[in-house]
């Protein structure tokens, strides 16, 4: 057996060694042009009368789409074989009844959201229902909730189309952080497109469609950029944001730049939603189709 005090030499040693090599290798990554490969598309093995309005993808590799005009939720592996379908019309339980957005980017849970009654709905990765917390129910709660992410922390984010402002909220429903509301002044957001959260637990808002704005878990602002373009998704990417648009575009953001994602060729569809898992970007189309690629970094 290694003594103690060699082993923690050694980690100490090993520690020194990433702290000298990782400046190097981000430097390397921000200073390379982004890029996608070739688009594949999956192809979808599931249950009749389904069409695709938003997609999240797990950690452990697997789709889940949101059937909003139907109220159903699925579970796809990641080569598109159909595993599970939940959900169904009601205000109670797995029902919902205005399904706006969902996530599955951290964590066993996948988090869906239900406007009209203001819902947050957890289920575990199988699609089992777990529980479901009231987002209207406090002071700083969410009325009409449109847009959802998660953590590292476990920690979640949503943002409401009635009010413009984003909420960081635990599990337990309970309030942690309020941003771009009324205290904000000329900063208030206003209209809240998409939210996602980075590698950092920074949360990044578009808003208005053309402004990045990135802030802490406390809520503050840690800085802002214009979008090149009209902007409508955004995932996060390490430490930086991958922005998407619904005409196919792709850029990738840091405080200090913004650049073009290339592609081998342009996607073929309209964009309806966007997701990432590690290297691997997912393309949900309108009418439900989805396309994948992988995200690249040539020197």
């Amino acid at each position: 057996m290694t003594p103690l005090r060699e082993r923690k030499n050694r980690h100490r040693t090993n520690r020194l060694l990433l702290s000298l090599l990782f400046p190097v290798f981000l430097d390397t990554v921000l200073g390379a042009q982004p890029a996608v490969t070739e688009w594949r598309q999956i192809q979808i093995s599931s249950a009749a009368e389904f069409t695709a309005t938003r997609i999240a993808v797990s950690r452990f590799g697997d789709v889940y789409l949101l059937d909003a005009d139907r109220s159903l939720l699925a579970r796809l592996s990641h080569d598109g074989r159909h595993i599970r379908t939940v959900g169904g019309w009601g205000e109670s339980g797995e029902l919902f009844t205005a399904g706006t957005d969902l996530t599955a980017s951290h964590g066993l849970d996948i988090l869906l959201l239900d406007s009209d009654t203001h819902r947050l709905i957890r289920f575990d990765r199988q699609l089992n229902f777990l529980n479901e917390i009231d987002l209207h129910n406090s002071e700083y709660g969410s009325e009409f909730p449109d847009a959802v992410a998660r953590n590292r922390a476990g920690e979640v984010v949503v943002a409401s189309d009635s009010d413009d402002r984003v909420t960081l909220i635990n599990l337990g429903g309970d309030v942690l952080s309020v941003m771009g509301d009324d205290k904000y002044g000329e900063d208030r957001f206003g209209h809240v497109t998409a939210v996602a959260v980075n590698d950092r637990n920074e949360i990044g808002v578009i808003d208005e469609g053309r402004l990045l704005v990135v802030m802490n878990r406390s809520g503050r602002l840690l800085w802002r950029r214009q979008l090149e373009t009209q902007s409508s998704f955004i995932e996060g990417v390490g430490e930086s944001w991958l922005i998407g648009s619904s005409s196919g575009g792709f850029t990738l953001v840091d405080r200090d730049s913004q650049t073009a994602v290339a592609e081998v060729q342009p996607l073929p569809i309209t964009v309806a939603d966007m997701a990432v898992d590690g290297e691997r970007v997912f393309i949900l189309g309108e009418g439900g189709v989805i396309f994948t690629a992988s995200l690249t970094f040539d020197e």
